[in-house]
């Protein structure tokens, strides 16, 4: 493969920690086009999402959300061949299961989080009512999935009151502190810690999917785009690039791939760190100074199969350490094998 033309041909490694950080600033730099905003907003107005946010459509935003947290498990192109050969419950489907349901667990979005339905065992934790409960009724991809259905409608219903949208703004007005340093840090966190409380929704699927829809959905709403561009989701991809050029090593932070990447000092504070020392506003005048989600956003797209696929740990026999010669980095990498770690 042939390094991109926004790289430059060799990088300066000065000393262990500068390398990794010119090896991540340089990947970086090579990621200009991410988040053309006018695109993104005309893709959530062609979805009818920007109507919704107006008038704060619950119903609507739940049948989106749903199908974004849907896409975790399996590529997304497989995922969204059975989405759209199987389809999605909508609000009113969801609601009308809800008002005839006799399970206790399916009272209150509290009472849910102990549900305990398992579709391959056909079990729950209330079997006396499972012959007429309708979550294992729904034609979802795993059981999983079906609990997450439900797991999301009773949040939006209980702890959101109704409105998705009300609650992002009050959540977001709540946070204090707005000049410190971690306050854009904290706006999203004032969203993503409560709806951990969903069914299936990690760090990861939450943080990938509100934070685009927080950019760009309505640009009016100034703390709505400061939560979403400080939002960072870590995959395998860009775990497995930040071991590869030894930036896990050099920080005494090398872990296993999971919840563990977003413990303090691990891959997604890698991330916003890196985005305090390169200033986005070089590539596009119209980006913030300081913006983590295109700094992770880049650091996929230079190992995604869909990107440059250059540093893609899926496809890579890493036994040993890289020697991909056309890796427009690779001098400065620190070249860490997976398999040496595992």
């Amino acid at each position: 493969m042939c390094a991109p033309a926004q790289f430059s041909s060799r990088a300066q490694s000065d000393s262990a920690t500068h390398t990794a950080m010119h090896v991540l600033r340089a990947i970086v730099a090579a990621s200009s086009s991410f988040l053309a905003e006018p695109n993104l907003h005309l893709s959530f107005e062609r979805e009818g999402l920007v109507r919704a946010v107006e008038t704060h459509d619950t119903a609507r935003l739940y049948e989106w959300l749903l199908g974004v947290l849907s896409f975790q498990g399996i590529s997304d192109t497989a995922a969204l061949s059975f989405m759209s050969e199987h389809g999605l419950p909508g609000w009113e489907q969801i609601a009308a299961f809800l008002e005839t349901a006799a399970c206790p667990k399916l009272v209150t979005h509290w009472n849910f989080s102990n549900c305990g339905f398992v579709r391959s065992h056909g079990s729950c934790n209330t079997p006396g009512h499972y012959g007429r409960c309708p979550v294992p009724a729904l034609p979802l991809r795993n059981g999983s999935l079906n609990r997450m259905a439900f797991s999301l409608f009773l949040f939006l219903r209980d702890v959101c009151e109704g409105d998705l949208v009300g609650w992002i703004d009050r959540r977001l007005a709540s946070v204090s502190h707005r000049g410190s340093d971690e306050y854009a840090h904290r706006l999203g966190q004032a969203l993503i810690q409560p709806m951990r409380g969903i069914h299936g929704a990690s760090d990861k699927v939450l943080n990938m999917a509100l934070s685009d829809f927080l950019i760009a959905v309505d640009p009016a709403r100034e703390l709505w785009r400061l939560a979403g561009s400080h939002m960072v989701a870590i995959d395998s991809l860009v775990h497995n690039l930040l071991h590869r050029t030894g930036t896990l090593a050099e920080r005494g932070a090398e872990h296993a791939y999971g919840p563990t990447c977003y413990r303090p000092g691990k891959c997604a504070d890698i991330v916003r760190q890196l985005a305090h020392e390169f200033d986005a506003r070089q590539l596009d005048p119209a980006f913030p100074e300081v913006f983590p989600r295109l700094v992770q956003h880049a650091l996929w797209h230079f190992c995604a199969q869909d990107g440059f696929n250059i540093c893609n740990g899926m496809q890579i026999d890493d036994a040993l350490p890289c020697e991909n010669g056309d890796c427009p980095v690779l001098e400065a990498c620190g070249r860490f094998s997976l398999r040496a770690m595992a």
